[in-house]
């Protein structure tokens, strides 16, 4: 259940963050979290 939720968090916050490149502080935010979400899915498998 926490991976899936992970998983789609990390999709989410990746194209997310893509499109909306003019708010830069929310990129970073988004990425920051994106790439913890990463590491957390990577340690679960």
């Amino acid at each position: 259940m926490l991976q899936k939720i992970i998983k789609i968090n990390t999709m989410i916050c990746c194209f997310w963050s893509i499109r909306q490149v003019c708010e830069s502080f929310l990129v970073l935010f988004y990425m920051y979290l994106c790439s913890i979400a990463f590491q957390v899915t990577l340690d679960k498998c």
